[in-house]
């Protein structure tokens, strides 16, 4: 094979590699987006986004490695032939993560409506507490009112009957201060 040869040949893989390098490309700037959809609508789920986010970091890491692979393979034309099969099953194995990325992002969409779902219940559980709630502050207010007329009733005839009880006293108390004074009498004249 002569050297044009050999360079066309090179020159049409790598024009196939990048090629592919730009439907990998494509392909994860799809997943950033519906990546930052799902985002907005998980504030709460952003722990388990997490464990995501840490992959989606590792596949950028590994396709920054490919890119460093492909610098250093317009460096070295010597082993072109092997590095560009072992890119090309690189790109295969990404395309597969991607995937597995896209079927994951699937099972976290419908997660989320899940949650939308039992949050609703919980929601309706809620309003039917708050209604129970009232039902026991009213009942409770209810017994309290009648406990108190209760008491104030029982205050009511405590009071007549030490009124009563006083009146007495008082009608004792004179019969005393008379017998008292005629018991004097007597004994002044017993004397």
């Amino acid at each position: 094979m002569d050297n044009e040869k050999f360079q066309e040949v090179v020159l049409q893989q790598l024009q196939t590699l990048t090629e592919g390098q730009a439907r990998l490309d494509s392909g994860f700037g799809e997943v950033e987006s519906r990546l930052g959809n799902v985002e907005k609508g998980q504030g709460r789920l952003e722990v388990r986004l997490e464990g995501i986010e840490k992959g989606q970091g590792r596949l950028e890491a590994r396709l920054d490695n490919v890119e460093n692979g492909q610098a250093q393979f317009a460096s070295q034309l010597a082993g072109v032939e092997s590095r560009l099969g072992e890119v090309e099953k690189g790109q295969g194995q990404l395309g597969l993560r991607l995937d597995g990325v896209e079927s994951r992002l699937g099972d976290v969409e419908k997660g989320q409506d899940q949650l939308g779902l039992r949050l609703g219940g919980v929601e309706s559980h809620l309003g039917e507490v708050e209604k129970g709630q009232l039902r026991l502050e009213s009942r409770i207010e209810g017994e309290v009112m009648d406990k108190t007329r209760a008491l104030f009733d029982d205050r009511e005839v405590q009071k007549d009957r030490f009124a009563r009880i006083e009146s007495k006293l008082d009608g004792i108390s004179a019969d005393t201060r008379y017998l008292v004074t005629r018991n004097a009498q007597l004994e002044g004249i017993a004397r």
